[in-house]
This record gives C-alpha cells, sequence and structure tokens, in this order.
C-alpha cells in the first residue's frame, strides 16, 4: 500500500491517470516558489512554466522550464545578469561554480538579457515524475544552494554604475565633457552636510551666477561635484567635467554654450591672458558674458589655484558674484574613503560589494597613522594601488598597504630643489669652437692688425685667453679685465674678439644704471607683476644662446656705489658658480659666456698714475700696475678681484698711433659718406702729414677724451670737406680721390691727377 499521497499520485501517474503531469508541474512550480520566490506563469499547454520579468533582485534573477520527448524536465535558471563591461577575478569566481552539482551544467542564454548586458544560465533535468517526500526534499536543497550560489556569485560581481541616458545627453560633446555621475550618499551625517552645501551652491548657480568651488584636495573636488549632480538631478539638471588639458577664454565660451548642462571646470587647467594687465579685463569679460547670456560655470581647484586665476591681477576690481566663492566643508574621512574606492573602482571595471567592503577596511586602517593633510593627500594613490592589487594579483596583506601609505606620505623629494648632479658645463661645441679660435695663432695677428700701439696688452690678452679656455672649469665663463685710460682699445678689443669668434657681442654700460632695481631688471628680468616680467633678462638671453656670447661690462668702477657693489656681487657669484638666477626664480647656466670687465680709474687717476715728475722718467709698468691695482682695490673687493683677474694695462695712445688712428677714420668716413650720396669713388688716398695735422689742430680738450673723441673730430672734418666738394661741384664718378690739409686748417678733397 501506498505510505503517503505522493505515493499514491505517482502511482495513478504510472498507471496513465490524467492528473500525474500536472500534477509533477505543480510539485515543481511549488518547490521553485517556496525555494526561490518568484513570480512564475505557467503555460496553457502545461507544458513549460517561466517567471514572470521583474526588478533586479538578489539570488536567482529567473527561471524557465519546458518537458523534453523523454519524459524529463528542463530546468533553466540565471544565476547573472550583469553590464557586459563587469570585470570579475577568475579564480574567486570559477572558485563559487566548483560548488554546482554533478546533475547541473551550464548553458548559453536562449534571449538576449538587455543591450549591453549579459547572462549566466544552468540547466538542472528533472525526471518528470511526481516526487515523494525525499525527492522532494532533494530538489528543493538543489534549489536552495542555486540560490546561495547565486547570491555568492553576485557578490563578487563588481557594480560598475551606468547612467546611459547621462551618458547619451554628452554623447555629442564627449570630446570636451565628461557627465559628473551623482552620488548618494549612505552617511547620515555627510549626507547632510553635504546636502546643505549642495543646496545652497546649486541656488547660485540657477540664478546664473558663477562659482568657484574651494577644495583640500583633488578627492574632495570629485565628491562635492558628485552630491552636486544629485542635488541638481531631480530638477532634470546635470553637470559636465571639462576634460581638455588647457582652455582660453573663447574655447571655454563656446563649450558653455554646447554643454547640455553646467560646465565644471578645473582652475589650473584655465589659461588666462598674454599678460597679467590683460587678464583682468580677460576674466571680467568672460563672467559677464556668462551672466548676461544666463550660464553659470563652476570653477573647482583649491583656494590658491583658484585666487592665481581670480585676483585680477593689478588694478583688478572686487566683486563678491563674480564669482561666487563656496568653500566645500571639511569631510570625513570614511565617506570620502567609500567614494574614491567606489569611483576609481568602476574606472578600473568595478568591484563588487565584498571586494569594496574589504578595501575600504584596508585603506582606513592604512592611513590611521597619517594627519589628516597627508591622509587627503595619499589616499586617491593608495586606493589605486589597493585596486590593482585585487584586481590582477588579489588582496594583499594588510601591512604592506600601511607600509605603502606611510612611504608615499614621507615623500619630500621635489623637481623645485637643488639638484645633486654636477652643474652645467659649457656646450662641447662651444668649448671647441672657443678652444680652436682663442689658441690660434693668428688671434694676435689678427688683434695687432686692427689695434694700434697695443702691442703688449694685446700679448697679454691672447695669453689671458688661451689661459681660460684651456684651464677654466666647464661650469664657468671664461673671463679678463682690462684697464686703461678712455678710448685705448679696450672695448675695442671685445669687439674684435666676439667678431674673431662669431658670437654675439653685448655691451652692459654700468655707468649708466641709476640704482640696483634697474641693473637687476636689466640683467635678470623683472619680478612678476612688473612691466616686461615675461621677457627674459639681457643676461639670461645671452647665456641661453646656442653659440655663445661675449658680455662687455664697461664703467663698472664709474657706476653709482650702490650699483658697483650690487652688481659686483652678482657677477661675483655667476663667475664662481657659473650660474645666475632670473627674476621669475629660474637658474640658468653663464658657462657659454665671456666676460669682458673693461674698467677705467675715477677722478683722472688713469693719467696721473702715468705722469713723469719734473725731470724724472715716467713711472715703470710696473710700478703703473702695482699703482692701479691698489686703486682697483679701493672700488672693489678682493673676492671679485680674485674671479675678474689681474687688470690687462691698455696704455695711452701717442702722438704716431692717433694719426694714424685719424688717418683711419678719415678714408673710412670718406668712403662710406659717398657711398650714401651715391657717389662711386674708385679709391680713396690719404696724403702725407694729414694725420699729425689734425691731432696737432684738435683742442687738447678733446685729445683728453682720447681715439674716440679723435674718432668724432675726424669723421666731422671728413663729412665737411665732402660737402665742400659737391658744394663747388667738383665731385665726379668713378675716379680717384685723396685728401690733404689746407691753410686755414681744414680737410680737402682733391681728384688725385695720373702721373705721366
Amino acid at each position: 500500500m501506498p505510505t503517503d499521497e505522493n505515493d499514491v499520485q505517482m502511482l495513478k501517474w504510472k498507471t496513465g491517470a490524467p492528473d500525474a503531469g500536472e500534477l509533477f508541474l505543480h510539485q515543481v512550480v511549488g518547490l521553485i516558489r517556496q525555494a526561490v520566490q518568484l513570480d512564475i506563469q505557467i503555460a496553457q499547454d502545461r507544458m513549460s512554466f517561466q517567471s514572470r520579468k521583474a526588478g533586479p533582485r538578489r539570488g536567482i534573477g529567473s527561471v524557465r522550464a519546458q518537458f523534453l520527448d523523454d519524459a524529463v524536465m528542463a530546468i533553466q535558471f540565471e544565476l547573472l545578469n550583469a553590464p557586459g563591461q563587469a570585470r570579475v577575478l577568475p579564480q574567486q569566481f570559477f572558485s563559487k561554480l566548483s560548488q554546482l552539482g554533478e546533475k547541473t551544467r551550464f548553458i548559453p542564454p536562449v534571449q538576449d538579457p538587455g543591450p549591453g548586458r549579459i547572462s549566466l544560465w544552468v540547466e538542472l533535468r528533472v525526471q518528470a515524475s511526481p516526487m515523494s517526500m525525499a525527492r522532494s526534499s532533494v530538489f528543493l536543497s538543489e534549489l536552495k544552494n542555486l540560490e546561495a550560489l547565486a547570491e555568492a556569485l553576485q557578490d563578487e560581481l563588481p557594480e560598475v554604475q551606468t547612467d546611459s541616458d547621462l551618458i547619451e545627453r554628452y554623447k555629442t560633446v564627449s570630446d570636451v565633457l565628461e557627465p559628473v555621475l551623482p552620488w548618494e550618499e549612505t552617511d547620515p551625517d555627510a549626507a547632510g552636510q553635504s546636502e546643505a552645501w549642495s543646496r545652497e551652491t546649486g541656488d547660485f548657480l540657477h540664478g546664473s551666477l558663477s562659482v568657484a568651488m574651494a577644495v583640500g584636495c583633488q578627492a574632495e573636488e570629485s565628491y562635492f561635484l558628485a552630491r552636486l549632480a544629485s542635488f541638481c538631478r531631480p530638477s532634470g539638471e546635470s553637470i559636465g567635467r571639462v576634460i581638455l588639458p588647457v582652455l582660453n577664454t573663447k574655447a571655454l565660451v563656446e563649450i558653455v554654450n554646447k554643454a547640455p548642462g553646467i560646465v565644471a571646470v578645473s582652475a589650473p587647467t584655465l589659461s588666462f591672458g598674454t599678460n597679467i594687465y590683460e587678464m583682468v579685463n580677460e576674466i571680467q569679460t568672460l563672467l559677464q558674458v556668462l551672466s548676461s547670456s544666463r550660464k553659470s560655470v563652476i570653477f573647482t581647484g583649491t583656494y590658491p589655484q583658484l585666487q592665481s586665476v581670480f585676483h585680477g591681477g593689478q588694478g583688478g576690481s572686487s566683486d563678491p558674484m563674480m564669482p561666487v566663492v563656496r568653500h566645500a566643508p571639511a569631510m570625513q574621512l570614511d565617506p570620502l574613503i567609500r567614494f574614491v574606492i567606489a569611483r576609481n573602482g568602476q574606472k578600473s571595471g568595478g568591484l563588487s560589494k565584498s571586494q569594496e567592503q574589504d578595501l575600504f577596511g584596508r585603506v582606513q586602517g592604512s592611513l590611521a597613522s597619517l594627519p589628516r593633510e597627508k591622509r587627503m593627500r595619499v589616499l586617491p594613490a593608495l586606493v589605486n594601488r589597493e585596486i590593482h592589487q585585487v584586481l590582477s594579483q588579489g588582496i594583499a596583506p594588510g601591512q604592506a598597504a600601511e607600509q605603502y601609505a606611510v612611504r608615499i606620505g614621507s615623500l619630500a623629494e621635489t623637481l623645485s630643489g637643488l639638484s645633486d648632479k654636477p652643474r652645467v658645463e659649457r656646450f662641447p661645441h662651444v668649448q671647441s669652437h672657443f678652444t680652436g679660435v682663442l689658441t690660434d695663432p693668428g688671434l694676435e695677428d689678427y688683434l695687432r692688425g686692427h689695434l694700434l700701439a697695443q702691442d703688449e696688452a694685446i700679448g697679454r690678452l691672447v695669453s689671458r685667453l688661451r689661459m681660460e679656455c684651456l684651464t677654466r672649469p666647464p661650469h664657468q665663463p671664461l673671463r679678463y679685465c682690462s684697464q686703461g685710460t678712455p678710448a685705448t682699445g679696450k672695448s675695442e678689443s671685445a669687439i674684435l674678439l666676439a667678431r674673431r669668434l662669431g658670437i654675439p657681442y653685448i655691451n652692459i654700460d654700468a655707468a649708466s644704471i641709476p640704482d640696483f632695481y634697474t641693473a637687476s631688471a636689466q640683467l635678470l628680468g623683472s619680478g612678476r607683476g612688473i612691466v616686461g616680467s615675461y621677457q627674459s633678462g639681457r643676461l639670461e638671453q645671452a647665456a641661453k644662446h646656442h653659440s655663445g656670447a661675449l658680455v662687455e661690462v664697461s664703467d663698472l668702477d664709474h657706476a653709482p656705489a650702490q650699483v658697483r657693489s650690487a652688481l659686483a656681487d652678482l657677477f661675483l657669484q655667476v663667475l664662481e658658480t657659473g650660474e645666475a638666477q632670473s627674476a621669475a626664480g629660474a637658474m640658468f647656466s653663464c658657462a657659454n659666456i665671456v666676460f669682458a670687465f673693461t674698467i677705467n680709474l675715477p677722478n683722472g687717476l688713469d693719467e696721473s698714475v702715468r705722469k713723469r715728475f719734473g725731470f724724472q722718467e715716467g713711472p715703470s709698468d710696473r710700478d703703473i700696475r702695482r699703482t692701479v691695482s691698489s686703486e682697483i682695490k679701493s672700488l672693489f673687493s678682493s673676492a671679485f678681484l680674485s674671479r675678474i683677474g689681474t687688470p690687462i694695462l691698455f696704455k695711452p695712445l701717442d702722438g704716431d698711433a692717433l694719426s694714424v688712428i685719424v688717418e683711419r677714420a678719415v678714408r673710412a668716413s670718406v668712403l662710406s659718406a659717398a657711398s650714401r650720396l651715391d657717389w662711386e669713388m674708385t679709391d680713396v688716398l690719404i696724403e702725407n702729414g694729414v694725420g699729425h695735422a689734425v691731432v696737432a689742430n684738435i683742442e687738447s680738450s678733446i685729445l683728453s677724451f682720447g681715439a674716440r673723441g679723435l674718432l668724432e673730430e675726424a669723421r666731422t672734418l671728413a663729412a665737411e670737406a665732402l660737402m665742400g666738394l659737391q658744394k663747388s661741384g667738383g665731385m665726379k664718378q668713378g675716379r680717384c680721390w685723396s685728401i690733404g690739409v689746407e691753410t686755414p686748417f681744414r680737410l680737402v678733397i682733391r681728384e688725385k691727377q695720373k702721373r705721366r
């Protein structure tokens, strides 16, 4: 006799009773409803059933079944339905799947689970006969195991937050903007605080006022933008963050006009104005344009970053509504950790709830030993590192995370510090060129061919230059110092040397500099906020020239005492270290420069130290050199003098040398003037005695200025002679001419007669 009702029904089914199959069907459906709690609909033909569509649930998501030909029912269960971009760890995922029973197998999904989603199905085949209590118990146990397995698999499934509507809205501007996904805060305290701030900030934005959101760190910036997006969402508003690295005014206005929502832009991204004086007008115009067009922008960054953009420059006006300054409230660390883990995890493919919870505990513990300001700085890097560990290698030991947090929290070295490497050396091609030219035996002949009566000075100068290029440390600039009365060839030798080297010549006239501030601005550039601050100083320009440069610092002895002292200190540093610091703060190397310091003695001492008294012979060169050195020491420090070297003495020019200089100047002036008057001269000859006659007839006051005064007088006489010839109508093309002297004293230009 049957022992229970199920056994009775089984007997009826076996004997062909009409209600046996339906009994089995109702048994299976009832057990599934009991274990899974799904709403199941049985087909009219009583050959299949399936669960009705419902919202997402934890556990088995769907079930369907049908009778097969061999009196077997195939029951299929959907264990997972997830986004296609979800990323899971294989070792953990497959360890869960290993819990499947022997009678359960995987099958592909029969229908599309939804756009961009994937599903995981398993099938359990059951003999289609009424179940006894024992079979029902086994089947129910199997259902509960599948339900538990589905829950376990879903715990390993990353939560990839997607907002298809929001992403679609920003699709047309995705190259410049990314939508800010709203963040629903679960911590009551943090939610209340951020909600009040978001409501007030949102009200300003709805009033077409731009907002400057001042935060403490990048993590806080992302958090409060997400909370603000959550507040704006019910009204249909959204926030898009600019993803461009650099943005000017015009580009920002274009983006704002195209954006489907409110634009958020980071302050360091903004590039306003070509200089500080234009910045204020550009910023004010931008804010006025945004306000008049009823557009608002969220400017984000730390308070110093925002201040560097919106302080308005010199003369900027203060308007508390352009933009409205909104300081983000002080954040508790725990809500910020959860936010950073969730958002950074989404960017890496997503994390499961269990992984997020585990990471939260690890990150929280790792930051415990650090002060608050370091926690905020370390947090993003620590979270990214731990997410990488989870997704690639599995969870690392907790001690490693704490050590990593301490290690990055203790980082101190930056590129703004001093380098421990050797100083910048002279460019190899510059050193090779300097060596080749300055050691060339022809250099001395070249200088003597252009400078008269200075053979001894030229010999000493060439010797000094050879020593400099062969022995001077490669990080230090070459240097020499020349001393003598005005117009003896000191500056001319520097010009000739630059010409021989093929490098630019730059003169710094120290005597014309009224104060140290002018000297500093001229040489090193102006400080920030000063006119011309965007330009490099003359010294930096010379130092960075690719082929080197020759810089003559002239008349340093005649500069005001304060300027002389400051410049001496500046060049002392440059000559010793080979480096200088621009007004903008950057260090630059001066190793490729040749410095020529040309000095005189003040108060006419250059002449007095060379005079003889009574019938005595003039002082010897040794005595002159000793006196000059003694006088120079009263002007400059010993440290500076030791860097520029022993001065090379240029002697005053005598009558014969001055005569030759005058004749050369007269001839060159006549040829130059004739060329400008389109007068072709085959040649110009100087008659004997012209130079001595000019020197003899020049006033002593002019002679006291040396060769420079003579050159000016010679050019004047040559121009007068040429104009006299033009006035008389004697100018003829293509002839040979001579220059002579007539009485009363004047120069005259005559056509040179051909010899018969």
